[in-house]
């Protein structure tokens, strides 16, 4: 109760600061004429010319006698690759990004379609006193209205009602998303409607099948209204597919259906790395005679890849000065290619959503369940002609294909259904799907948790694995952009290392700002920068 008082006491201050410069914005306006930016090529290549591309890499030559023929080489295809493709591309390097399936075919197409900073993270920044939560809504807020700005094809505003059943949840939420509101506007992500209080009977007008009495409880309480705020909603899968086909517009070599069997190591002394002039203390001391002392480090300087799109295909190797490992689940596996020794440094969490007919909820709103048996959230969201409801949030078996559970399927179900006057069965479930998020911390050994992941951060950690690979994991959706270009400036400075040049040749990352159009498809155009 002291907690919820203390929120409470923030109200007034934050309504005050959040109200402060907002302008609501239509979305759905006419797609801004293309642009034609500096980086683009005049047309795109096919997919044979790619693999030729790849294939080609070892044509220039570095001092050490290693082909390097790409400054980066990127594994892994989802929104972090394409978006760390699309960031190296637009500084002007020469990339090559490789995709073992399709582009978005894992977790990035089966997130819950919403780019929005958390408000179930910045609760637990308030409570938990955590300030590295409050650092990860702020950078999402931020990027929430990147995407809103750069792509609005594609990502759009939805208004989300949190249903409140007792006296004390009026406040308690409202005081809860005015928080968030202030978080928003001290972003700058303030183009967004204010969250708004509608009483019980506004409730129903907007959401029909909303329950007024909740009998799931010792004491029946009814509805005493809702708490609506605005947060963002997307097409994942196309921003993806739209960031990889941008990235190759800008140049950079782009290729779904390629495997990467292993790394291909150049034995390198720590003399040899400091010849290349790069400055980075790791490649030397500046001592030549101590240098010779020391002992001979393994370097990446490519890959050995496959084309599983054509049958019998010989594996060939892909050279680069530095490798960006963006595998999502499969960071580890990956990881292992260079040192079978590694430490895991990435939590498989699995999370489910199912489909709902449409006449289960409103068509343009959105629900989320605010507290569910295991202390977590459910959002029930108007998708497609239909309706999302998810996700589960457990550690799970990492594969190329995962499932969802019956159990999973029916908490979903459980869920939800004390809201809804007429609650959703399994027969009414159209589809349901499953997806593995890469958790950047794994949860600590006898916590208690039993494999639950709630609790573990969405923050997302760049690491120089000190081989010439750099490796970026955890993270989500909403903020691909920020991670892509923090990873790149780690390759960058890792490439450097091999080729002094690249320092000179780099640019400034241009994602978060500008909105360049690379090409219209059918209509749309594919992605902004």
């Amino acid at each position: 109760m002291a907690a919820r008082r203390a929120l409470l006491g923030l109200t007034a201050a934050t309504t005050a600061a959040a109200g402060v410069g907002y302008v609501t914005v239509a979305l759905g306006v006419p797609e801004p004429p293309l642009v034609k930016a500096k980086w683009m090529t005049s047309a795109l290549k096919s997919r044979r010319e790619h693999i030729r591309a790849l294939k080609g890499s070892g044509a220039l030559q570095t001092k050490n006698g290693t082909g390097a023929s790409f400054d980066i080489l990127i594994i892994g295809g989802g929104a972090t690759g394409a978006g760390a493709a699309l960031d190296a591309a637009t500084r002007g390097l020469r990339v090559a990004l490789v995709e073992q399936e399709d582009f978005a075919s894992g977790t990035s197409s089966r997130s819950t379609k919403l780019v929005h900073g958390g408000v179930r993270y910045l609760e637990k920044a308030v409570f938990q006193l955590d300030p590295g939560q409050l650092k990860l809504v702020f950078e999402a807020l931020r990027e929430r209205q990147v995407l809103l700005k750069n792509a609005p094809h594609l990502v759009w505003s939805l208004p989300i009602a949190t249903p409140c059943y007792k006296a004390w949840e009026v406040p308690y939420y409202w005081a809860g998303m005015k928080a968030y509101d202030f978080v928003a506007a001290a972003s700058g992500s303030n183009s967004l409607p204010m969250s708004k209080f509608l009483n019980a009977k506004e409730s129903l007008v907007a959401f029909p099948n909303l329950k007024y009495t909740r009998d799931d409880e010792k004491t029946q309480s009814s509805l005493k209204g809702t708490i609506v705020y605005q947060d963002g909603q997307f097409d994942d899968a196309r921003l993806a597919v739209a960031l990889a086909t941008t990235a190759a517009k800008a140049g950079a070599v782009v290729a779904n259906g390629i495997r990467v069997e292993k790394f291909v190591f150049a034995e390198e002394t720590s003399e040899s790395l400091g010849s290349s002039g790069s400055g980075n203390p790791a490649s030397g001391s500046g001592n030549p005679a101590l240098d010779q002392k020391k002992p001979k480090q393994k370097r990446v300087v490519g890959v050995v890849v496959r084309d599983l799109e054509k049958r019998g295909s010989k594996p060939f190797t892909v050279h680069a000065s530095a490798v960006l490992n963006c595998t999502g689940p499969f960071t580890d596996s990956v990881r292992a290619m260079g040192d079978e020794k590694r430490a895991p440094i990435m939590t498989p969490a699995g999370g489910t959503h199912v489909v709902l007919p449409s006449h289960f909820a409103p068509t343009d709103l959105g629900l989320i369940i605010p507290k569910t048996k295991d202390g977590r959230v459910v959002f029930v969201l108007p998708w497609l002609g239909g309706l999302l409801a998810g996700t589960t949030d457990v550690v799970a078996p990492i594969t190329l294909t995962p499932k969802p559970t019956r159990d999973e399927v029916d908490f979903i179900l459980e869920a939800v259904a004390p809201y809804l006057q007429s609650p959703a069965t399994r027969k009414d479930v159209t589809s349901a799907w499953s997806g593995i998020r890469p958790l950047a911390s794994a949860p600590k050994a006898g916590d208690g948790d039993g494999g639950k992941t709630e609790n573990v951060s969405r923050d997302h950690v760049v690491h120089d694995e000190n081989d010439g690979v750099v490796t970026v994991t955890g993270g989500k959706w909403t903020t691909y952009r920020l991670m892509a270009e923090h990873a790149v400036d780690a390759a960058i400075a890792v490439a450097a290392e091999v080729d002094q040049t690249i320092t000179t040749r780099t640019t400034n990352c241009v994602t978060p700002k500008g909105t360049y159009w690379a090409f219209p498809i059918s209509g749309h155009t594919v992605c902004p920068y």
